[in-house]
């Protein structure tokens, strides 16, 4: 596992995403189950190429698998959504992590979601904003 952890994470810093992918994939094959580090390597390479949004389908992917994200997740995902003006998406991750009942934030990463978006008064207000449009609806 830590061989194919330190791989896709080269992979992905480099902007490799295909071939982390298919190595991912080799992996799952192997019967090698992703844990929250390679999950986060994975969504930090997807943000660095600007590529947030998908990034919030991987989240899902490793909640619905029973991977339990951390405050790195919140802090790669939420970082990475703000620097490609994606605020919109940050309720998305706050509703992945809160749905249903089976996850909790805990307190630091309440406080990832909170600094890295108030951080930035315009961002704030326009995740503000994107929430109170789709309670409204």
């Amino acid at each position: 596992m830590l061989t194919y952890n330190t791989l896709i994470e080269g992979m992905c810093e480099r902007g490799e995403l295909q071939e982390a992918g298919r190595l991912w994939d080799e992996m799952v094959e192997k019967g090698c189950v992703p844990n929250v580090f390679t999950y986060n390597m994975l969504i930090k390479g997807f943000c660095k190429m600007g590529k947030a949004c998908e990034g919030v389908g991987i989240l899902k992917d490793m909640v619905d698998k029973g991977c339990l994200p951390n405050k790195f997740t919140y802090s790669i995902l939420i970082e990475g959504l703000l620097k490609s003006k994606q605020e919109k998406d940050i309720m998305k991750v706050l509703a992945v992590a809160t749905s249903g009942g089976l996850l909790s934030l805990d307190g630091d990463s309440w406080g990832v979601f909170v600094t890295k978006t108030v951080a930035n008064s315009e961002s704030w207000k326009r995740v503000l904003d994107n929430a109170l449009l789709e309670t409204a609806t």
